[in-house]
């Protein structure tokens, strides 16, 4: 990957925190003293490995990272399922998957609602959901794909509603296609 995809971290040069401040660590730290980091989703394997393979926790955030490790257990216990991932290559066939698997009981689906509102699904969308719906489009457009308001949708959608970088806002501003690509593709 070229240096100029990864360069900028907020706002200031990624190469220049990585080799000299404290001010990439002290933003980690920060961030680890909270409950709210992606580590807390970790399985119990996956967050023993990466504290192992970097030596701990510091000593401010043991207690983050026994709650994370609590969770992780408590979730193995459950009977979430192993998820599913469908990947392939556009117009091969993986929208017709979805579809399908979005049929069955044994797999949980992002509705078009979710995708389009995934702050305010359980507020907004719901007190909204029948006049939304009466505003869905009767297909894809692009695939002529039913949409309805139970209808599977893809997943990056609600991911680029919550984010600023996603390979969907290139497809939203296309004057700034290759920026927004390699932003929500390369990170």
């Amino acid at each position: 990957m070229s240096h100029s995809l990864h360069r900028k971290v907020a706002g200031e040069s990624f190469n220049a925190h990585c080799i000299r401040g404290p001010t990439l660590l002290e933003a980690v730290e920060k961030q680890m003293a909270t409950y709210a980091h992606p580590l807390m989703g970790a399985d119990p394997k996956t967050l023993l490995g990466a504290l192992i393979r970097n030596d701990g926790a510091s000593l401010k955030c043991v207690p983050q990272a026994l709650a994370f490790l609590g969770a992780s257990i408590a979730r193995s216990e459950s009977d979430i399922k192993t998820p599913v991932f469908i990947v392939g290559h556009w117009r091969s066939g993986t929208t017709h998957l979805h579809n399908l698997m979005g049929c069955s009981r044994e797999f949980g689906i992002i509705s078009p609602l979710a995708a389009g509102l995934p702050w305010e699904t359980l507020t907004l969308g719901a007190w909204l959901r029948p006049l939304l719906e009466k505003a869905l489009p009767e297909d894809r457009g692009v695939d002529q794909v039913a949409v309805t308001g139970g209808s599977p949708q893809e997943d990056e959608i609600p991911v680029a509603n919550m984010q600023p970088y996603s390979v969907f806002h290139a497809l939203y501003f296309p004057g700034k296609f290759e920026k927004n690509f390699a932003e929500g593709v390369f990170f």
